[in-house]
């Protein structure tokens, strides 16, 4: 909403309209809130060790299944 306000204080003071229709535009588009998602991706993160050691066990454990032939 900051940027409809100075988009109208900018028309207001160089008497453009390209401004104003730009303020009305961005007042009544609804934008995505991006912040859940990320949060949420950020807090999945925070389990993972830092070494990638859970991958790698992961990685090994899958190729042991898949050689030994105890595939489930």
């Amino acid at each position: 909403m900051e940027i409809v306000a100075v988009l109208a204080l900018l028309a207001l003071f160089t008497h453009e309209h390209l401004f104003w229709i730009a303020a009305l535009v961005l007042a009544f588009v609804r934008f995505p809130d991006l912040s859940i998602p990320i949060a949420s991706m950020a807090e999945s993160l925070q389990g993972v060790p830092p070494d990638g050691s859970c991958m790698a066990n992961a990685y090994t454990d899958n190729y042991h299944d898949i050689t030994s032939g105890n595939l489930a």
